[in-house]
């Protein structure tokens, strides 16, 4: 199976979760998951403050969000805008 050109070179999982929209407006997207990943953290903060564990699953959420969109902003430096 070829890969596709866009996806060549990040982690299986990244591959997973881009999608091929995402490549072509990669300097929107590391923003978005950025502000995605600063609110799951908010949201983590608020539901931790009632005492419940499940801030743990935003947390995770979140440090995936964060680690995709620095994935993408490693291959928008690299690369000349599309």
């Amino acid at each position: 199976m070829a890969q596709n050109w866009r996806v060549r070179g990040l982690p299986d999982g990244a591959r997973r979760a881009l999608r091929s929209w995402e490549h072509r407006h990669r300097r929107l997207f590391w923003r978005v998951r950025l502000v995605v990943g600063v609110v799951l953290l908010g949201l983590g903060i608020f539901v931790l403050s009632y005492g419940s564990w499940w801030a743990l699953a935003f947390w995770v959420a979140a440090a995936a969000d964060f680690y995709l969109g620095y994935r993408i902003y490693q291959r928008t430096e690299r690369q000349p805008p599309s």
